[in-house]
């Protein structure tokens, strides 16, 4: 007997069916019948391997005849017990005659076995219509089905509703556990790295706390690594497009990663089609994210002495094309798709030897995708690889200058405000209090949200409103959207503005917030440089350069004059040309140390102005540092 191998899933589903199924092949050849006819098979056919062996001997050559035709017309065949008594030799002993009553449909139907060949096979379906009593329970049956069916189903909804709001909830916790002790160490060690430039410490020790710093920064970049993929595949995370400088962008990726590839010795270029148009419009930070995932993998698996190239090109039509070129040590061909899979990487000796969580590639590939873009991948084991990021290309006009950031002692606060820190984390107290003091304001401290109310209140009865409150969001008893609720509801405090700390990096959480009545929102590790426009923005800042240009040069006057020269040389490069301002301000630092002068930190801030795109600013900047060095 021929018989048909169905997979486990298809068997049940048929074997549930309350009707008859046979397949069979056009010599009647039966390959598989479900349950339920083996069921109403008398017992001397419960064998049977031939469809004609279950058909009646009177109905046999009309069906013969019938089923001819089916076999050249493909068409479907109705059969009832209306024009034949009996369709197949099928008892049911509830009936008097213990014959059942039948309704059938058969047709053909394209049959793909296991092994991919494929055939036209007879499907026959056959239905017990002894009676309506019958037909009644059978259409009862089918709407409790149905109905439990859909209430299965919304079960599971729920089901699936509640553990992705319960895996949110633990990211959420979990984001909250880990960045509250992180907040500490990465807040701390900038302070102290603050510090060294005002006291002269060993370069060990100065070492050590950039060591702390850098370990801190990574540790924050695993974890939103994490809740990155996380927000992603919940569909959380939404662009946020801008008016952006590529080549700036471009360029400043190239920088950032450069000295890593000096490290290994490595032959580090660019290369930017002089057909990109200077202004585009994307999200700034997850193209910043693709680039610097795809350098900074491409820096990590290129062994010394060999190369990585950055290209940037614009396509037909409106497309921006992206690529990344090492000669590092590739991927096998079989591996290259799985790269892109979470938590994969070509081979698990790989994270061994060079670390990371596997990632990067993944969370590439989804913010690609996120960006109506493709990435690709052309990779040789032991050769090298290329990976290939195109992307949507709009261009856009003109950037207004953005002002550069001025670090956190240069600026000055008005003594006569007062910021009000909501925080339970005596350590995180410790740390804002150091940082509120670096930039000189005054604070007070809550350790909860009631007594956060209670110093709120007693602050404005004596006249002394604090000027902004900074709320953790994740307290005992009283959590900040509460406390900033309860706060907000007397009259005389509805105009303090209320800043949320919280790990909770999750746009939930943020929409939460400004809901609630808080007037902006920062995550932990608290950035100083997104601390301070929260600061400027709700205290104002009395800001000076002083410190950023203060400082001697150790030259004597024959040496001041092409030092100027050059100083000047910068000023005079457009701001969009960033690689020719940063070779200009290198060939500057290179002049300090052949004339032997005190190397200014001034160059540092030179330096930040040149990739925030600020060419106004750098002139001003520049002109400044002249005149008060008397160049």
């Amino acid at each position: 007997m021929k018989t048909l191998k169905l997979n486990e899933d298809t068997r049940q589903a048929y074997n549930l069916f309350d009707s008859g199924v046979i397949i069979f092949d056009w010599n009647w050849n039966i390959l598989f019948c479900n349950d339920w006819i083996r069921t109403y098979l008398p017992k001397e056919l419960k064998d049977a391997t031939n469809l004609e062996k279950l058909i009646p001997r009177g109905s046999l050559s009309r069906l013969r005849v019938r089923l001819q035709q089916l076999v050249n017309t493909h068409n479907s065949l109705v059969l009832s017990s209306v024009f034949h008594p009996v369709i197949l030799i099928l008892v049911d002993p509830k009936f008097p005659d213990g014959v059942m009553r039948q309704e059938g449909t058969c047709r053909s139907v394209l049959l793909i076995r296991e092994d991919g060949t494929q055939t036209m096979v007879g499907f026959l379906q056959i239905w017990d219509v002894s009676n309506k009593f019958l037909q009644v329970n059978e259409l009862q049956r089918s709407i409790l089905a149905q109905r439990n069916a859909e209430e299965g189903l919304k079960e599971r909804t729920r089901e699936a509703e509640l553990a992705n709001r319960s895996k949110s909830e633990f990211l959420a916790n979990m984001s909250h556990e880990i960045r509250t002790p992180l907040n500490s160490i990465v807040g701390f060690s900038q302070l102290l790295l603050n510090q060294t430039r005002k006291h002269a410490v060993s370069g060990e020790f100065d070492r050590y706390l950039k060591n702390i710093k850098l370990a801190g920064e990574h540790l924050s970049e695993l974890i939103n690594n994490i809740l990155d993929l996380a927000k992603i595949e919940a569909g959380k995370l939404e662009l946020s497009e801008e008016v952006l400088q590529f080549k700036q962008l471009f360029q400043g990726i190239f920088h950032i990663n450069k000295a890593q590839a000096q490290k290994k010795n490595l032959t580090y270029n660019y290369e930017l089609d002089p057909q990109l148009p200077d202004f585009i419009v994307a999200d700034r930070s997850k193209l910043n994210q693709i680039l610097m995932n795809l350098t900074a993998n491409a820096i990590k698996f290129t062994p010394e002495n060999k190369s990585v190239l950055l290209k940037a090109s614009c396509l037909v039509p409106n497309t921006l094309q992206l690529q990344v070129i090492d000669s590092g040590i590739g991927i096998p061909q079989e591996k290259q798709k799985k790269i892109f899979e979470a938590f994969e990487q070509s081979d698990n000796s790989i994270t061994r030897q060079f670390g990371g969580t596997g990632l990067g590639l993944t969370i590439t590939k989804k913010l690609v995708e996120m960006m109506q873009g493709t990435i690709d991948i052309q990779s040789e084991y032991g050769t090298g690889s290329v990976f290939t990021v195109r992307l949507p290309l709009e261009k856009a006009e003109a950037l207004h200058e953005a002002q550069p950031e001025i670090p956190l002692d240069q600026h000055h606060f008005s003594l006569t405000k007062l910021v009000l820190v909501v925080e339970d984390n005596p350590i995180n107290q410790e740390m804002l209090r150091a940082v509120l003091e670096e930039a000189g304001i005054q604070s007070c401290f809550a350790d909860d949200g009631f007594q956060g109310i209670e110093t709120v209140l007693s602050l404005v009865q004596q006249g002394m409103p604090p000027a902004l409150i900074l709320m953790d969001m994740h307290m005992p008893g009283m959590d900040g959207i509460a406390t900033t609720k309860k706060i907000l509801e007397h009259p005389e405090c509805r105009k303090i503005p209320v800043v949320g700390l919280s790990a909770d990096a999750f746009q939930e959480a943020r929409d939460r917030a400004l809901a609630a009545g808080m007037s902006d929102y920062l995550t932990k590790p608290i950035d100083f440089e997104k601390l301070l426009p929260v600061l400027n923005k709700y205290l104002g800042s009395a800001q000076t350069r002083e410190s950023q240009i203060e400082g001697h040069t150790d030259l004597s006057p024959e040496d001041r004059e092409p030092l100027k020269q050059e100083l000047l040389k910068l000023s005079e490069i457009p701001g969009i040309q960033t690689e020719k301002l940063v070779d200009q301000l290198n060939h500057i630092k290179n002049l300090y140390r052949a004339l032997n002068a005190t190397f200014p930190e001034f160059t540092e801030v030179l330096e930040k102005t040149i990739y925030q795109g600020n060419s106004q600013q750098l002139k001003n900047l520049i002109q400044e540092f002249i005149q008060q060095q008397e160049l």
